[in-house]
């Protein structure tokens, strides 16, 4: 359902519409640096350019005034925490508070020095940060992203913790739960095929008259697994000062490659990512094949089972993106008329629809499952018309 449009207030930074389906947004930052990285991250699944009128409005504000004004302005007691944004596996709930108006709602990220907003009669949300907050630009991009998503869902979509790539145009989509092998296969596989990079980690699914798989950008996490199973990958990844916070211009400038995490971890953009790999990035792909990977150590190399309908349902129902959790949406980054948030029944409706039109496999992965071609050569073969 298309929310109505609303005329974008006046902004004396930089401006950027952005749109994700139905859903365009106008997006205000104080620097084009910022508008230029919040575009590499997002394309091509969002589509850049200015519009005339906007569903909505973000603005994102780096003002130490007006960040400690706000926090002096909370008040002493009636905060209440609040679903902000939608993970894989749990909602982050933040705490917040009330106008006098009853008409913006705010939320504090303390972890973060981040203020989030949205008035609700404007429909204008804001991120509200202190300048050099290295965490504003993820702070921005988590709610453009919020936004896309809540309106996707409640407007009839399915949002599935999964990676896809995409051969010419047909697609195929790795879907399970967390550390069961998709990013490690999904690089594997593009290594190999000469496809495109959909996602890395969430996909929304639209079963029309074709199933349609989207991608949903988010951070690519490469592991220390992952990294230890394609060394020559970790290696262009700290010789290009890679981060998932800086576009290819920045990493280049950059003389010192970006820390890892705590965990040994690196994070890139999905556009980082694709510029060491040499493959494009598509925005969607028509769905053909499902795998449902698990690292499997008993098995030497790699096994493929197809599913019957049933069980593909249930694997399915286990990728839900927040499966187990009693909601799907978040509750500050909801446009007023967006229509309410689809149920389990229609998920599992769904979900039973895909897999009746489209195969589905479960994919064990053995200790040398990446030894050779074989297994992306099996792959290509489902994409095959």
């Amino acid at each position: 359902m298309q929310s109505a449009a609303t005329n974008a207030p006046p902004f004396t930074g930089s401006i950027e519409g952005f749109a994700y389906g139905a859903l365009s947004l106008q997006v205000a930052a104080p620097t084009p640096a910022t508008l230029r990285w919040l575009g590499e991250f997002l394309s091509p699944s969002f589509c850049t350019g200015r519009r005339d009128r906007y569903t909505a409005t973000v603005t994102l504000r780096e003002d130490t005034a007006a960040y400690d004004d706000t926090l002096a302005r909370r008040p002493p007691s009636g905060t209440a925490e609040l679903d902000c944004f939608v993970n894989d596996s749990h909602l982050i709930r933040l705490p917040s508070w009330t106008s006098a108006s009853a008409t913006t709602v705010t939320a504090f990220q303390e972890s973060w020095r981040v203020l989030y907003s949205l008035d609700r009669q404007t429909r204008a949300a804001s991120v509200l940060s202190q300048p050099d907050n290295p965490r504003a630009r993820t702070s921005l991009m988590r709610v453009v992203r919020e936004l896309a998503m809540n309106h996707s869902l409640r407007g009839g979509g399915m949002f599935l913790h999964a990676a896809a790539m995409a051969l010419g145009g047909r697609g195929l989509l790795i879907a399970g739960e967390k550390g069961a092998g998709k990013t490690t296969l999904l690089l594997h596989l593009l290594r190999q095929i000469d496809g495109d990079y959909v996602s890395n980690d969430r996909v929304l699914l639209a079963v029309p008259d074709s199933p349609i798989v989207r991608g949903m950008p988010t951070i690519v996490t490469l592991r220390p697994n992952t990294l230890a199973s394609f060394p020559d990958l970790a290696s262009a990844v700290r010789a290009r000062s890679y981060h998932y916070r800086r576009t290819l211009a920045e990493a280049a400038e950059h003389q010192k490659p970006a820390r890892s995490w705590t965990d040994g971890s690196i994070g890139l953009s999905p556009l980082q990512l694709c510029t060491i790999l040499g493959v494009a990035l598509a925005p969607e792909c028509e769905l053909k094949a499902i795998l449902f990977p698990s690292i499997t150590p008993a098995a030497d190399t790699f096994h493929l089972r197809e599913l019957a309908p049933a069980e593909a349902a249930a694997r399915l129902r286990r990728a839900w993106l927040s499966a187990g959790l009693p909601k799907r949406t978040s509750d500050l980054f909801t446009l007023p008329d967006d229509p309410p948030s689809p149920g389990d029944a229609h998920l599992e409706e769904t979900g039973r629809a895909l897999v009746e039109r489209v195969r589905a496999f479960e994919c064990q992965l053995g200790a040398r499952a990446y030894a050779g071609a074989a297994l992306a050569t099996a792959c290509r073969r489902m994409l095959d018309p």
